[in-house]
């Protein structure tokens, strides 16, 4: 992202707040189980997952009926 960020010469729309959205998940009791996309986004801008990896990870996730809060 930090290449992302150099290229465009200002900060990339939504990187922070992706990442804000986790650990704000994270404070508030939400796991991975109840909010997997963002969690996905999170690990891929924190350079803890390849896009391949987030996706091969939510395509696991058994179809069902999504859970609100």
């Amino acid at each position: 992202m930090n290449d992302a960020c150099d290229e465009l010469g200002e900060v990339v729309e939504g990187l922070p707040t992706a990442l804000e959205v986790v650990h704000l998940a994270k404070k508030h009791g939400l796991g991975a189980d109840r909010l997997p996309l963002f969690y996905a986004v999170g690990a891929i801008l924190a350079g803890k997952a390849t896009a391949k990896e987030a996706l091969g990870k939510l395509m696991q996730i058994e179809v069902g009926r999504e859970k609100f809060l």
